[in-house]
């Protein structure tokens, strides 16, 4: 998958994404990470996570 290059905030949005995504990852495994876990736990909308 290829991301969007993007600005700065852009940037932040998929970092926080991917380690929320990690977090919840190794926290419970796979069955803890959908789309609304990763974005709350990121702090970023739903449509973000889609997105990137």
């Amino acid at each position: 998958m290829a991301w969007t290059s993007g600005g700065p905030r852009a940037r932040r949005s998929r970092e926080a994404a991917l380690a929320a995504a990690i977090e919840l990852l190794v926290e419970g495994g796979p069955e803890l990470v959908t789309h609304a876990a990763v974005a709350e736990r990121a702090g970023v909308g739903r449509a973000t996570v889609y997105r990137d």
